[in-house]
């Protein structure tokens, strides 16, 4: 991985949506006189002077939601020092034989998760799993939605409970681009059959075995096939468990095997729901408690209600708060709050409407907003309702099921019945619905 490249492409990316000219030079000297390094669980910025370090402070939480979803890493804590601040870090860090290597982060517990009521369920669920892994109730477990909800929050803490309580089993966690790159490793070591079986063996060796963001494995097919292969044999095996966590339901993925669709299905697949207003609440205090930041009451009701759709997005706003209030050793206000997270809260609380949602159904399905408003019960109409109104569901969290069905002039077990029947073709059907919906999804969040 370049980080180079990345700092300049995320810089890059930042600006793109910026049209104040002061705001463009500031990104111009901060790529000029600052670049990132990676070490331990933190990605650094490191400034080359006192300037540059007391300039970034307003653009860190873009540039560090930017640069983590670059690099496809979630886990990282934020560092702001001086060049020379790093190069002593650094020194400290390579004395000490005892840093912990573990690719399974063992600050991500139960203890720590903030479930919301409408993952409830999935919680529970996964609970038990940490508590009796291998049990053919639960397993396989597929968990997915959206990007920073805490589905590798969740994976993690069933893998650290295992640990904890079940020494004796092993456990690995892989992201879907580690076995990818393992996987093209192995091949290129040698061609021979023996090699990739080995490969193969030394995964199917554990006892538990997580797989975190699944939707990566779409990149390469030989990788996507050898996945599968080793998803067929470990199920065979009695007693393991298989977790995998995804951006998208089993259903949008192509050219999967008819076997391994049923055999996923017999499991758990859940998907985990954007968090209401009080449950952002309970995150934000719950990532202040972890950082040791005591915020303002106001502050925190800010964040939770400007930053709705990502857990992770509110963790980065945390960080950024606590980074500036060691660096002045002062409290931070209402306006330091809304001055230090402006990009970030841009980025994650564009407003949606549910016209925007219909206009936006329309004109995927070629109909007209007054058609899907209407009585109408053609096949496309319908589907193009049913599809607002599971969109609404899931992009506008404070909407209760009767908001929804009066701005479709339907009843509330009208709404209900589409939005399961909506949830169950996506999460069923192999290519076209669940490739509107993400397209859809993409498109609103975007617009």
């Amino acid at each position: 991985m370049d980080l180079e490249q990345v700092w300049h492409e995320a810089v890059h990316n930042c600006k793109q949506s910026i049209n104040d000219p002061i705001k463009l030079a500031a990104y111009d000297v901060i790529e000029l006189q600052a670049s990132i390094k990676i070490t331990g669980s933190d990605l650094c910025f490191i400034c080359n002077n006192d300037f540059v370090k007391k300039l970034i402070f307003e653009y860190v939480p873009a540039l560090f939601m930017e640069i983590t979803r670059i690099i496809d890493n979630n886990n990282l804590g934020i560092k702001l020092l001086l060049s020379g601040e790093f190069q002593h870090s650094r020194m400290t860090e390579n004395s000490n034989p005892s840093r912990n290597t573990d690719n399974i982060n063992p600050d991500k517990t139960f203890e720590n998760y903030v479930t919301d009521p409408k993952n409830a369920k999935i919680y529970e669920i996964a609970q038990k799993i940490a508590e009796n892994p291998g049990d053919e109730n639960y397993n396989p477990l597929f968990m997915y939605g959206s990007t920073g909800l805490g589905k590798t929050h969740l994976a993690m803490a069933i893998a650290n409970r295992i640990k904890k309580s079940r020494p004796a089993l092993s456990v690995l966690y892989l992201r879907a681009e580690e076995f990818i790159r393992l996987f093209v490793e192995s091949m290129s070591k040698s061609a021979s059959e023996d090699n990739q079986i080995s490969f193969e063996d030394t995964l199917l060796q554990h006892d538990v075995l997580i797989i975190d963001d699944l939707q990566s494995l779409t990149k390469g097919e030989k990788s996507r096939d050898a996945f599968f292969k080793i998803i067929d044999n470990y199920l065979d095996e009695p007693g393991k468990q298989l977790i995998m966590t995804s951006s998208k339901p089993v259903g949008s993925f192509k050219n999967i095997p008819p076997r391994i669709i049923s055999e996923l299905g017999s499991g758990v697949c859940t998907e985990i729901l954007p968090p209401s207003y009080e449950n952002r609440v309970a995150i934000t205090c719950q990532k202040c408690k972890e950082q040791k930041l005591k915020l303002d009451q106001p502050v925190v009701d800010y964040i939770a209600q400007k930053i709705r759709y990502n857990v992770r997005a509110i963790e980065g706003a945390v960080k950024t708060l606590k980074t500036q209030s060691e660096v002045t050793a002062n409290r931070i206000t209402y306006n330091d709050a809304v001055k230090l997270l402006s990009d970030l809260v841009e980025s994650n609380s564009r407003y949606i409407s549910i016209e925007t949602i219909k206009e936006h159904v329309a004109e995927e399905y070629g109909v007209t907003v007054d058609s899907i408003e209407s009585a109408a019960k053609n096949k496309n109409v319908s589907y193009a309702r049913s599809m607002a109104m599971t969109l609404a569901n899931d992009l506008i969290p404070n909407l209760s099921l009767n908001d929804i069905g009066i701005a479709f002039n339907k009843g509330h077990s009208y709404v209900h019945e589409a939005i399961k029947r909506t949830r169950e073709r996506v999460c069923d059907e192999r290519d076209e619905l669940s490739a509107i919906y993400e397209r859809l999804i993409h498109s609103l969040k975007n617009n």
